[in-house]
């Protein structure tokens, strides 16, 4: 095993450690779902989004930071209205902060923020969420040679009138 191949594999572990931190995350918020006990999942799916955010994005959440200020700071990373994250907000602020319980609608829209911010922060971490498609691809297109403009024709000529 040659030195590349070596440093290869280091980080091909390190992403598989970090995407079994995501699902062990998931996994937690899933199993308290089950139960019903929605106050705890909210939080946990809450955490979920957390580690997504440090994982993925690398973003990770300041100790003096609001639930809200981390979701700003994350989103502008990743391409999802506010709005349709602002479910799993609410939710964890009523089951932490809150004598009322969360109940099991506002848990499936928290759940469904959560899922969508996932599927857009792991395309973020491929370089899907990239503008522009990564300097590689914008050399590509540079090289590429120029496409043939053809004109189009009237429904008159095509007929043959």
């Amino acid at each position: 095993m040659g030195i590349i191949d070596f440093i290869k594999s280091l980080f091909s572990n390190e992403k598989k450690m970090k995407q079994r931190q995501v699902q062990t995350a998931m996994d937690a918020v899933k199993q308290a779902a089950q139960s019903g006990n929605y106050n705890e999942a909210s939080i946990k799916a809450f955490y979920a989004f957390q580690t997504i955010g440090e994982v993925y994005l690398e973003k990770p959440r300041e100790n003096a930071q609001t639930v809200r200020e981390y979701i700003s700071l994350v989103l502008e990373e990743v391409k999802v209205p506010r709005e349709e994250v602002m479910p799993l907000a609410y939710a964890f602020e009523i089951a932490k902060y809150s004598p009322n319980d969360v109940t099991a609608d506002q848990f499936m829209k928290a759940d469904e923020a959560l899922k969508l911010f996932e599927s857009r922060a792991m395309g973020h971490a491929d370089g899907k969420g990239k503008k522009g498609g990564g300097a590689k691809k914008q050399r590509a297109r540079k090289r590429a040679a120029p496409r043939k403009r053809t004109r189009r024709t009237g429904r008159r000529q095509q007929r043959g009138n």
